[in-house]
């Protein structure tokens, strides 16, 4: 299968050359470092990004890992559900990152726990001052991995003025999940008078849909306003008044990855892994961000990809970071948890991918 399917993008680039640009992302370890000098903050995975607009990068953090003794040591550290940081430039070679969680007599996650469900963040967006991010919803079940994603959830700071830990959070009210689908787990995107945000269907295989509500009632906090789109024939629908499922703009997505536009190239850019376990980092390019998207291109093979002992996943894209190309990171983590004792293991990994607006 892994042979036809190679033949098949070998003949897609044939007739659509302009889809299987040869582009390669190499990796970054100035800016890996930066995420593994931290005394207390040893690892989390998640790793998204959203420029606050005044220089300053906030980092979401799904399950992290905070030490309750000097030294760096995970097997004496405490996994929250979640953290955040903060990176004072845009370039992540160049500011170490500040960590946050609740502090208290052990220490807790940000973004705090509802009874039997935790959150992990996944994506935000600054408008106007004030943050919204949106997170997973998510609690333990029996078999898979062990938990289920159960819905999503919006939280808004009026002000990002100072250090995470002194915002001030409320939870806004969302609209009733009718579709099993992670509003925001690949993305937030300002297009004209809306905001839209990237969803994915937690159900395999996981396809990609669109929700989008108006920059006012976004604004407002009205999200029960939401429209989905529903195709080149239909258009955007209102929640309420949708019969069916929204259509997919991809069929076969990661949970978390990310869309954006590519300002300088004029097109639109996903990037996931490919593959579960040992995966690559892959990128889809399209015109229009309803698609059509071309076949999937790999960037990068993980070294870690080579191990038995690990997994990869959770490759993103962060256009408002500077460097020479297209920042992206990916996490590598252990199959067996006495294998996080390897501290280069569960922290960013950064890739620079060199952009070829021709050849995209």
């Amino acid at each position: 299968m892994r042979a036809e399917r190679g033949w098949v993008l070998v003949l897609a680039c044939l007739f659509a050359a302009s889809v299987c640009a040869a582009e390669h992302a190499r990796p970054w370890p100035e800016a890996d470092v930066r995420f593994q000098h931290d005394p207390n903050w040893l690892g989390g995975d998640g790793a998204s990004s959203i420029d606050l607009g005044d220089g300053r990068v906030l980092w979401l953090f799904d399950d992290s890992l905070i030490a309750t003794q000097p030294g760096r040591d995970r097997r004496r550290a405490v996994m929250v559900r979640n953290s955040v940081a903060m990176q004072a430039s845009r370039d992540p070679a160049a500011a170490d990152a500040r960590f946050y969680w609740h502090v208290g007599k052990q220490p807790g996650s940000y973004f705090p726990e509802q009874r039997s469900k935790w959150f992990w963040p996944a994506s935000g967006i600054v408008r106007n001052g004030r943050l919204t991010v949106l997170l997973m919803r998510v609690q333990a079940k029996q078999g898979g991995l062990g938990f289920g994603i159960v819905g999503w959830s919006a939280w808004r700071t009026d002000s990002i003025r100072g250090e995470p830990d002194r915002w001030h959070w409320r939870e806004l009210r969302e609209p009733a999940e009718r579709f099993d689908a992670v509003v925001g787990s690949g993305g937030l995107i300002v297009q004209g008078d809306h905001v839209v945000a990237v969803a994915a269907r937690n159900s395999i295989p996981h396809a990609v849909l669109l929700a989008r509500w108006r920059v006012a009632d976004f604004d407002r906090g009205r999200l029960d306003a939401i429209e989905w789109w529903q195709g080149d024939g239909r258009g955007w629908i209102v929640q309420a008044r949708l019969t069916d499922l929204p259509a997919a703009i991809l069929h076969d997505a990661s949970v978390e990855f990310t869309i954006h536009h590519d300002d300088h190239c004029g097109l639109w850019r996903q990037v996931q892994t490919d593959g579960f376990g040992a995966a690559d980092i892959a990128m889809r390019t399209a015109a229009s961000l309803t698609g059509p998207w071309s076949l999937p291109q790999r960037l990068f093979h993980p070294p870690e990809s080579d191990r038995t002992d690990t997994l990869v996943y959770q490759a993103k894209a962060h256009p408002w970071l500077h460097a020479d190309g297209l920042v992206l990171t990916y996490l590598a983590n252990a199959s067996a948890i006495a294998g996080l004792a390897d501290i280069r293991l569960y922290t960013p990994r950064f890739l620079r991918l060199e952009l070829d607006c021709k050849q995209s």
